[in-house]
């Protein structure tokens, strides 16, 4: 995913796009930057993939040239990217358990009507052979 660097211009980025109105352009590099030593290229694969992979931010148009920020990135923005991440990371895993529970329940449920169906058969089975043997006698 991200080096130190990366997920510290994914941050910046995040946070300054949401002080200017949640959109930029893309060649918007902030000067900051370059002082501290972070490179285009890492800035237009955090770009990238922020719109490719996390969906944290999309292109305006067709030119895309213009980003925005997405929902999800408007929620990421308000907290650090990474706390972001460990939350969804978090409701991944509490999907994956429900699931489980829910795969447990129907197997129960089906163990369940099997032994019901199979004591409704003795029952009748019980009660015929009482019937046969009450004409019998």
């Amino acid at each position: 995913m991200f080096n130190n660097k990366q997920f510290e211009i994914a941050e910046f980025l995040l946070k300054y796009m949401k002080n200017n109105g949640g959109k930029t352009s893309k060649d918007d590099y902030p000067s900051e930057f370059e002082n501290n030593g972070y490179y285009f290229d890492d800035y237009y694969f955090v770009i990238n993939y922020l719109v490719n992979h996390l969906e944290l931010i999309k292109y305006l148009d067709d030119s895309e040239y213009i980003i925005i920020l997405t929902p999800k990135g408007y929620s990421a923005a308000d907290k650090t990217l990474k706390k972001y991440l460990s939350d969804i990371e978090e409701e991944k895993d509490l999907e994956k358990n429900i699931k489980k529970l829910n795969y447990k329940s129907i197997k129960q449920s089906i163990l369940f009507s099997r032994i019901a169906i199979l004591i409704s058969i003795i029952s009748i089975i019980i009660a015929i052979l009482s019937f046969i043997k009450g004409i019998l006698r």
